[in-house]
């Protein structure tokens, strides 16, 4: 709600759908980025950072239904990152294309799943 607010008090529309940046994420402790894409450069103001995402090179699955399940997404794409001669080079990420706000049960939910990457072996099948 505060990102939100903000931006909807300096009048920027989102440009794409919300996101979260999981720097760290176990039982003892999560350290994650609620994020709003922007096509403008937004100021900075308390709690609410302005980042410039570098380009990247992502690996990512559509998981669809509820968050309950969003874990296999993950193994799978880290299976598929490691399978396929890739490292993680960032941040996981989720992208919630369609959830709760938009009115949809839980069934029809759709959330991409991401991680930047890069080349760690030489010949590995893409």
């Amino acid at each position: 709600g505060e990102l939100f607010a903000r931006l909807g008090l300096i009048r920027v529309i989102p440009a794409g759908p919300p996101f979260v940046m999981y720097h760290e994420f176990s039982p003892a402790d999560v350290d994650a980025e609620i994020c709003v894409p922007t096509s403008t450069l937004v100021t900075a103001t308390g709690r609410i950072q302005a980042h410039l995402l570098p380009p990247a090179t992502v690996v990512r699955t559509l998981h669809r239904g509820s968050y309950e399940g969003i874990g296999a997404a993950y193994a799978a794409l880290t299976e598929w990152v490691e399978r396929n001669g890739y490292a993680p080079a960032g941040p996981m990420r989720e992208r919630y294309l369609s959830g709760p706000e938009s009115g949809t049960s839980p069934a029809d939910y759709r959330t991409e799943v991401e991680t930047p990457v890069v080349r760690v072996a030489v010949g590995a099948p893409a």
